[in-house]
């Protein structure tokens, strides 16, 4: 409260008492009133509309579980849902959750929303959680422990219900607030980032671009009642000192402050999107095989790259949950180090084997089946896919060209080829050589960690191996200019983010 006091008593006497000051506020309201203006021509259930009319965001006939706590923000997207419903052709279900911490005001939320689920003919779904249990078996905030509890049991009942989305009802000011609050702890860019529109796993907010005081009126003039949670009020939780003490004070300074916050998530949203899909794409240039990471290659990236693409190697396999900066500039220390330097991160040990980053206790374990090839088309496989193409004619890459994928003579594979890990007594003719060498001596002459080498894929016929993922293919299928009819494109995507089509979800 101190720190909040001297905030506002320094912007006010700094700001409002200089001539550039007093031209900064000006300029502040005159920007604020013509974003007002904006707004005020469309209304809560018409930005609700747009929201939901955005590309991939509702199929026809589908449903979405509404969640509701009883507020006033929650009643109000349950009431403008229901009244959009028939317009936009999908169904409406709403989902409480009791958190375990304020009793019998807490059942009395429960039986209010149901009661008006009733009313409305929507189907309720309910939830009752132990958050402070949680926060003391997790050693969590309180916060956290009911956010984390509240999102599971969502899920639950979006199960249940048969729910494609799960719509949330945090508007503008919550999206100023979290941008802050990210902002004031150091997060990183996707953390400035705020709350996304649509998640990838079916969260849905379409209220982000409804200010606070627009949904209390829209509860007004439309009778929509609700229920006052008071411990909104309590300031000793960090998002309710922010929300009474902080934002009043900026905004006073500053107005269209949230506006101009919110506007901003949304533009840094397109920026750490570029910037993931560059991390995706350094990640599969420097994947070796059987998903070992190679340092080299990864080190030569920019910096903000390099800690993007390892953090999402580490996500493959460490505890995701646990995973913070400090693992991250860990793991490019030890791409630096020498043979033999190992690292502890949440969920194992990775180490540095001739310059390729692997899980000590190896990669995946083998998989034993075999897959027939899919051609044209995708093998979906055990962490992996194979996405094999026919060119028709010789393509411009074929000897400079990322390792994740190869050509192959397509007549000289034969139809009984199949695609699994390797095998005792397996042995591949290597380009350039009469003779066949054992496969086992091929992958030991390339340096490839003893940890990698069951999890290798490989396309082979009986035990001639054609294909080694990442590593190259046999002299028998090689493209040979002005002799090759049907070159075949072989490329295998290990699920690090970048999956196969057929495993990608909303």
């Amino acid at each position: 409260m101190v720190i909040v006091q001297h905030v506002r008593e320094s912007i006010g006497r700094r700001t409002r008492t200089s001539v550039c000051g007093k031209l900064v506020v000006k300029l502040s309201r005159f920007y604020y009133n013509v974003i007002v203006a904006e707004q005020e021509e469309n209304g809560v259930i018409e930005r609700v509309e747009s929201a939901l009319r955005a590309p991939g965001v509702i199929q026809p006939d589908s449903r979405v579980l509404c969640a509701v706590s009883g507020g006033p923000d929650s009643m109000a997207l349950l009431h403008a849902l229901h009244a959009l419903a028939p317009r936009l052709g999908f169904s409406v279900c709403a989902g409480h959750v009791e958190h375990g911490i304020r009793q019998e005001a807490s059942l009395a939320d429960a039986a209010f929303v149901r009661a008006r689920c009733d009313a409305l003919n929507i189907s309720f779904f309910e939830r009752a959680v132990d958050a402070p249990a949680l926060a003391r078996e997790q050693r969590l905030s309180l916060e956290d422990a009911a956010r984390t509890a509240r999102y599971a049991a969502l899920f639950e009942m979006a199960d249940e219900a048969g729910a494609e989305r799960i719509a949330l009802a945090h508007h503008m000011d919550d999206q100023a607030e979290t941008v802050l609050m990210h902002l004031l702890r150091g997060s990183a860019l996707s953390g400035i980032c705020g709350m996304r529109p649509l998640r990838d796993d079916g969260v849905l907010r379409p209220m982000l671009n409804v200010r606070r005081d627009e949904v209390l009126r829209y509860c007004r003039e439309n009778g929509i009642e609700y229920r006052v949670d008071e411990t909104n009020a309590d300031t000793r939780y960090r998002r309710n000192a922010l929300r009474h003490d902080v934002m009043p004070a900026v905004e006073a300074a500053f107005p269209g402050a949230v506006h101009n916050v919110s506007r901003t998530a949304a533009l840094l949203q397109d920026e750490e999107d570029f910037m993931r899909a560059c991390a995706r794409d350094a990640l599969a240039a420097c994947v070796g095989p059987g998903g070992g990471l190679d340092a080299g290659t990864l080190l030569e990236r920019p910096l903000a790259i390099r800690r993007r693409a390892a953090l999402l190697w580490l996500r493959q396999r460490a505890d995701a949950d646990r995973l913070d900066a400090g693992h991250v500039e860990a793991l490019l220390k030890l791409c630096a180090s020498g043979t033999g330097a190992a690292l502890d991160v949440p969920g194992g040990r990775v180490q540095n084997e001739y310059g390729r980053i692997v899980w000590a206790d190896g990669n995946a374990p083998a998989d034993a089946r075999e897959y027939p090839l899919n051609v044209p088309g995708e093998t979906r496989l055990q962490g992996a896919c194979v996405r094999a193409a026919v060119l028709a004619e010789l393509p411009g890459d074929l000897k400079n060209h990322p390792r994740t994928f190869e050509y192959l003579d397509g007549d000289a594979v034969p139809a009984s080829a199949v695609l699994r890990t390797r095998r005792t007594g397996d042995v591949i003719r290597p380009l350039g050589m009469q003779g066949r060498q054992p496969l086992k001596e091929y992958l030991i002459d390339r340096k490839v960690p003893r940890a990698l080498r069951d999890a290798l894929y490989v396309l082979a016929d009986g035990r001639n191996v054609l294909w080694v993922e990442g590593l190259g293919l046999s002299e028998c299928v090689r493209v040979r200019a002005g002799r090759t009819q049907k070159v075949l494109r072989l490329e295998i995507i290990r699920k690090d983010g970048e999956e196969c089509d057929a495993d990608r979800q909303g």
